[in-house]
């Protein structure tokens, strides 16, 4: 009987543990927060507004494609205080998630995108980012207020590689920091 109760136990502990684990973690002062993120279908540029399309995200844009045919990333992103098993969302008013590519020759840089508050689900959505293919490794960042970005997801995973071209620019852009 003692080790049926130590067996709930230890299965009620770890059921705890793994409703309370972060995807991703990043923290404000002293609190940390998880969050996760879903990548979406991505999105085309039109006379100057956005529309979604059937290519799923995050998508790597050819250096050499033209704008009218890029697709641009979009990502639904949740967080909630580690500490919450229950996963109430939670709305950072300064947190800014953002892309972010480090270079092979040391000229860091992100690229344009659009962070905001989706209030209908208390999520963010993190959209209209052209992940052009270039020498370098992209990935997201996040910061709150005026703290320094930090990295989120680094390197990104692009859909619309192979598992082996992900690799391949993930292992040459490594190997070069």
């Amino acid at each position: 009987m003692k080790l049926i109760i130590v067996f709930y136990i230890l299965i009620g502990s770890s059921l705890a543990n793994a409703s309370s684990a972060c995807p991703y973690e990043i923290y404000e002062n002293s609190t940390i927060y998880c969050v996760d993120l879903e990548w979406m279908n991505g999105e085309k540029k039109l006379r100057g507004q956005f529309y979604e399309v059937e290519q799923e995200s995050p998508y790597l844009i050819p250096n050499d494609e033209i704008p009218q045919k890029w697709v641009y990333s979009r990502a639904r992103l949740a967080v909630w205080k580690k500490e919450d098993s229950l996963r109430t969302l939670v709305i950072l008013p300064d947190l800014v998630v953002f892309p972010y590519m480090k270079m092979m020759n040391g000229h860091h840089h992100g690229t344009g995108y659009d962070f905001k508050i989706d209030q209908d689900s208390n999520t963010y959505i993190l959209g209209q980012i052209a992940f052009i293919e270039m020498h370098g490794i992209w990935s997201l960042n996040w910061k709150i207020g005026d703290q320094e970005g930090q990295p989120l997801i680094e390197p990104l995973q692009f859909f619309n590689l192979s598992q082996a071209e992900n690799q391949s620019l993930s292992d040459v852009c490594i190997s070069r920091h």
